[in-house]
């Protein structure tokens, strides 16, 4: 049996060398997360068969086959999907102005090298924003990540992507005490009880989206709602509190604790990389800690 050696990366690159238009997506199929590799034959074609590489290539180990084997297999596929134009949806069906400005959204990660990918720095050092764009149709779930040549295709300034990604994030930032988000999110909370109500006692708040809260156990990027200086500033004044920590929890929340004068940050960055040394690094945001004011959301001086 041939042992088949390919990567995702080398079949995205094989398919770019014949010419074709690459976009990669993440999608969530049954509940677990996969790279959706649309294809098209230009920038303009509107036709996207989609395939997703890491399957293929799975399932071409299983059944014994090699390189060439593989890659003609690839290509018949997207050939297939072409030739199926007409029961097709494409992204360009998806992928519209209008859908754009009800769908992107703001997202957080670790500072990446440049790419054509859209981003920009963010207040707290190490971390990057970015824009994705929701989408859900029969067809497609899952996620577009925004690059700069989509906005080139939408007609949309960096500028005007940032503002509606922004603006679409605080309608789903939720900011709520970290007892009461653990009941919220978790289905058997009579075993969890007591551990909540000494939770309760402390000033800890988690920092979300109501899309992350609706979904727990999928990371809907809702770490990204500390990005929401208007939601931090009124949260803060209900709190009367001046200055936050900011401990980045996960992909998918941060917490807030009241700052207090003299406070070791050391120590919770320290917190954070024993914590973060627990989960999949794969949900890891970053292993640091930031003191920001409460009334500008920036970091504090």
């Amino acid at each position: 049996m041939n042992k088949l050696e390919i990567t995702h990366e080398e079949v995205v690159n094989f398919l770019k060398s014949l010419g074709f238009v690459v976009d990669e997506t993440e999608v969530l199929k049954d509940g677990k997360k996969m790279i959706g590799t649309t294809v098209r034959r230009s920038k303009e074609d509107r036709v996207a068969p989609a395939i997703y590489i890491d399957s293929e290539i799975e399932y071409a180990k299983s059944q014994g086959a090699d390189r060439q084997q593989f890659l003609m297999e690839i290509l018949r596929v997207i050939r297939t999907g072409f030739e199926n134009a007409p029961e097709t949806e494409s992204l360009g069906d998806v992928f519209t102005p209008e859908l754009f400005r009800e769908n992107a959204m703001l997202g957080v990660r670790q500072t990446t090298p440049d790419s054509n990918e859209l981003k920009r720095p963010t207040p707290y050092d190490g971390l990057e924003e970015y824009i994705y764009m929701r989408v859900n149709t029969p067809n497609i779930k899952g996620i577009i990540r925004v690059n700069k040549t989509h906005l080139e295709y939408l007609k949309v300034t960096e500028d005007e992507a940032f503002d509606i990604a922004a603006g679409n994030i605080h309608k789903e930032t939720v900011i709520m005490h970290i007892a009461d988000y653990i009941l919220a999110t978790h289905e058997d909370v009579e075993g969890i009880r007591d551990m909540v109500g000494i939770m309760r006692l402390s000033p800890m708040y988690i920092v979300t989206t109501a899309e992350q809260m609706n979904d727990p156990q999928v990371n809907h990027h809702g770490a990204a709602a500390i990005l929401d200086k208007e939601a931090i500033a009124k949260f803060s004044e209900e709190q009367d509190v001046d200055r936050w920590v900011v401990i980045p929890s996960t992909k998918s929340e941060c917490i807030l604790v009241p700052y207090s004068e003299g406070a070791d940050i050391d120590m919770y960055k320290e917190m954070v990389i024993d914590v973060n040394s627990t989960i999949d690094p794969s949900d890891v945001l970053i292993d640091a800690a930031y003191v920001i004011d409460g009334k500008s959301g920036e970091i504090a001086a």
